[in-house]
């Protein structure tokens, strides 16, 4: 006797609709067209600064060559890391520095956006672009490159702010944050410079460093950090980094002598005990200690 037909066990599975497939691939097709587009600005941009570098008789590095994504600079404040490249320098002396850097901040959960908007204006949007592009809440999340300069100077600097005046930094003057004002007023008009150590301020912002500043291009802040002397602002035109890289040694030759007297750094400080040890030292045989 024939068994009776036993009827097919249903699919327990949910089917994706076609229309929720369609939108899976065109973000992945998106995403994919602009990260392609990226890394060929980025490459694009690398050959064009090495061409001005070469043109300019400056050298350049790829890679943070002076260590510069190490400092901790109030620039870099709230970051999971930081991308230096593309530096330049002069042919055997690093200590000015013209850079590119990107700055990688925690992703906030989908749940909270306020951070995000925080972070970045426009967050929102930037969170769905970043979001087509890979990043998942917690992971990193990348800001638009910027450019630097780093001028390493015979001193151990107190930490100086010289930020653009905006109607924030106005508003955060308004409500009693202590802003310095200094003799010039076409400075003081642009920058809003914040110190610990007023003295410091008042000696390392001389007329010459307070020029060297106007000089920059706009947008740009300043900022100091143990010898160093960093410039942050816009991402320029590659063709404007070698006027960047001037004004840079321009900053480093703007410290005044009285800066490095009052503020020693440590070969400074090694190099006066030798020569008091040097004065102080007994009439020995030979002149020996």
């Amino acid at each position: 006797m024939s068994s009776p037909l036993v009827p097919a066990a249903a699919s327990t599975g949910t089917s994706i609709p076609a229309e929720v497939q369609i939108l899976a691939l065109a973000a992945v097709a998106i995403a994919t067209v602009l990260l392609i587009s990226a890394l060929g600005r980025s490459r694009g941009r690398e050959r064009r600064v090495r061409a001005i570098a070469a043109a300019n008789g400056l050298r350049f590095a790829v890679g943070d060559v002076r260590d510069l994504a190490r400092l901790k600079l109030l620039a870099f404040a709230g970051t999971v890391s930081v991308e230096v490249r593309n530096v330049l320098t002069r042919p055997g002396d690093d200590r000015v520095a013209v850079f590119e850097y990107v700055c990688r901040y925690p992703t906030p959960e989908r749940s909270d956006p306020t951070l995000l908007d925080a972070i970045v204006p426009g967050g929102r949007s930037d969170e769905l672009l970043f979001s087509a592009m890979g990043a998942t809440p917690g992971g990193p999340l990348s800001v638009a490159p910027r450019n630097g300069l780093a001028a390493r100077v015979p001193a151990f600097l107190p930490t100086l702010t010289c930020v653009p005046s905006t109607w924030v930094t106005r508003a955060f003057e308004a409500a009693g944050v202590d802003d310095i004002d200094l003799e010039s007023e076409e400075f003081n008009r642009r920058f809003d410079v914040r110190c610990g150590d007023r003295r410091f301020a008042f000696l390392f912002l001389a007329p010459l460093m307070m020029e060297a500043l106007l000089d920059l291009p706009a947008g740009m802040g300043l900022e100091t950090f143990g010898n160093n002397v960093v410039v942050t602002g816009p991402l320029l035109e590659p063709e404007a980094l070698p006027a960047l890289f001037a004004a840079g040694e321009r900053v480093a030759n703007a410290l005044s002598p009285l800066v490095a007297d009052e503020y020693p750094d440590a070969a400074a400080i090694e190099a006066r005990g030798s020569a008091q040890a040097w004065r102080d030292r007994p009439d020995g045989v030979g002149g020996r200690f």
